[in-house]
């Protein structure tokens, strides 16, 4: 899959969701680690309003049009990375892989 890229983030769809899409003004649960961690890391799980910000901008961007059960890799630059994401650094450049949980 190709890297769909935006103003401070881009994500590549690693698996395609077959549940409900995400979209503005729907809560929705993630689990997130950090990507670099490669299988060894551990998930955590957020739960967060589409489109309040209630997390980083670019997460709470990324996941609009996810399908439940899907995952994404995901690349915040630090302007786009502006509000925390569980226990992950913000204001700082991260890579991420987002599952979309059902």
């Amino acid at each position: 899959p190709r890297p769909r890229n935006f103003p401070g983030f881009s994500y590549t769809d690693v698996a395609i969701g077959s549940g409900k899409q995400a979209q503005a003004a729907t809560k929705v649960t993630v689990r997130v680690k950090e990507h670099s961690t490669g299988k060894k890391g551990t998930y955590q799980s957020l739960t967060f309003m589409v489109g309040l910000r209630d997390v980083a901008t670019g997460l709470d961007k990324a996941v609009v049009g996810m399908r439940e059960g899907g995952s994404r890799t995901l690349e915040l630059q630090a302007s786009a990375n502006d509000a925390p994401i569980g226990n992950f650094p913000h204001n700082t450049s991260i890579s991420l892989d987002v599952l979309l949980d059902k």
